[in-house]
């Protein structure tokens, strides 16, 4: 339960820490939306936000924001990571178009934050 409590504030801090990103959306997936999570499993999010700059631009600026905290250096209060899947609307149009079952799964299932 403690470990539960310890990632919910996370998870709110994160939201939080995301606002000056301007981000449209903001999904929380996989076991911490969807699972029973373990305790080394990490954070994932679907970040959708209208921007020209490379994927991997957009998840080091995100990484910039977020784990700028210390609160990621605890291990025992957070032993999990963050992962990232950050899109434009339109590659999101794309990916469903393609049938990418992740992507609609996280839209059907996650927990949107923003």
């Amino acid at each position: 339960m403690a470990m539960r409590s310890n990632i919910d504030k996370k998870i709110k801090q994160i939201k939080n820490d995301l606002k000056p990103y301007k981000p449209q959306k903001v999904i929380l997936f996989g076991s911490y939306a969807w699972g029973k999570p373990k305790k080394n499993s990490d954070i994932d999010l679907l970040i959708v936000k209208n921007t020209s700059k490379p994927r991997q631009r957009r998840i080091d600026d995100v990484y910039n924001l977020i784990y700028r905290r210390d609160y990621f250096l605890d291990k025992e209060k957070f032993p999990g990571a963050v992962d990232l899947v950050i899109y434009t609307p339109k590659e999101i149009k794309q990916r469903l178009e393609m049938g990418d079952s992740l992507i609609k799964e996280i839209f059907e299932k996650g927990k949107v934050l923003i």
